[in-house]
């Protein structure tokens, strides 16, 4: 159901950052009630307490759900986060991108497939040339410079260089660096070990 991590539960606090995940993620339809979350990095946060922040991250893995669940969500980045905001089950996402097909699920979004209302997504982008065409697939969570991109506008060096053009909301002086004819990667990762994943 996952990238990385399935279910975020009662993080407290928790920071998720400096990640990335290439890998395929796919859900069946025999996972039942909350289990049909599929997202490229995180199926689903579900905090009771003061909810999770994930930031300068990417996934870059096709994700897929068929799972019977109409709670349930796909998205390039999470699968859902948890859909009751008195119970402070919220999730701060920032500085993050995706680049994956997020296909068969009834919420489906290039970065967040279900989010509630309380939760925030910033100064992220997913390529539309192979994802869905909005950001988050309820239209609930809360975006503030959330930009869906072609391909070309997020690969490369150029335009001057892609990304403090296109993705100004990344920090290519200290958190990222493009690459020519690829998708940024991450300073403080190994670059060609990043680069590898990708093949």
């Amino acid at each position: 159901m996952i990238g990385i991590i399935g279910i975020g539960s009662d993080p407290s606090g928790s920071v998720i950052e400096r990640c990335f995940a290439t890998g395929d993620v796919s859900v069946g339809g025999n996972a039942g009630q909350n289990l049909g979350n599929a997202g490229g990095l995180i199926g689903e946060i579900n905090s009771s307490t003061d909810g999770v922040t994930v930031r300068n991250c990417y996934a870059l893995g096709d994700v897929s759900s068929d799972a019977n669940d109409s709670n349930g969500g796909a998205g390039g980045i999470i699968g859902r986060t948890d859909e009751e905001p008195e119970e402070n089950a919220t999730a701060t996402i920032e500085g993050v991108y995706a680049a994956n097909q997020v296909i068969d699920h009834v919420n489906t979004g290039g970065l967040v497939g279900t989010g509630e209302s309380e939760s925030s997504l910033e100064n992220s982008y997913w390529d539309t040339t192979k994802g869905p065409d909005d950001a988050d697939g309820t239209g609930d969570i809360d975006t503030t410079t959330v930009e869906g991109l072609e391909t070309n506008e997020m690969q490369g060096d150029t335009p001057a260089p892609a990304g403090e053009d296109t993705m100004n909301g990344l920090d290519f002086e200290d958190t990222w660096d493009t690459v020519s004819d690829d998708y940024p990667v991450l300073q403080a990762l190994d670059r060609d070990t990043q680069l590898d994943a990708r093949e």
